[in-house]
């Protein structure tokens, strides 16, 4: 992993000379999407996730909000990264939240055996072996998680 980005980053630029700045076209607002309530949202934003979940402020806080599958980073990779606000912004606009290591995190700590069994192994097995209580997430700073939030 690289160092974190210093300031807001590209995908927050605006203004007329954020296409210049950045390589990226102006911000302009869309329609609001009409996906089904249930189609899921996927983010990693690699130490932002703060930033974008108060861009989602609109849609977390409609009662038709979206499945939300979230990768949490923790400080020891990028500075701005703060898990334990993520969880509680999250927790203000979801009832069940699951958190998981990051499955790769998980699989390097395994012995080759183990890891070998696991390409045999259903997915439950691996699943239930990742799953963090979210206690955890919000103590554990320098590590990276993942969120899977059901309305």
């Amino acid at each position: 992993m690289g160092t974190a980005p210093k300031g807001n980053p590209p995908f927050l630029a605006s203004g007329p000379s954020a296409a210049i700045k950045t390589g990226a076209p102006p911000c302009v607002p869309s329609a609001p999407r009409s996906e089904p309530p249930d189609s899921p949202t996927r983010s990693s934003l690699e130490g932002f996730e703060l930033d974008g979940l108060a861009g989602m402020r609109a849609t977390l806080e409609r009662p038709d909000k979206p499945i939300l599958y979230i990768e949490v980073h923790g400080r020891g990779e990028y500075a701005r990264a703060d898990p334990r606000r993520v969880c509680e912004v999250l927790e203000g606009h979801y009832k069940n939240i699951r958190a998981y290591a990051s499955p790769d995190d998980f699989k390097a700590k395994q012995s080759r055996l183990r890891r070998l069994w696991g390409r045999v192994s259903p997915f439950g097995d691996i699943e239930q072996a990742c799953r963090v209580d979210l206690r955890e997430v919000k103590q554990h700073d320098t590590q990276r998680y993942q969120l899977l939030c059901l309305p």
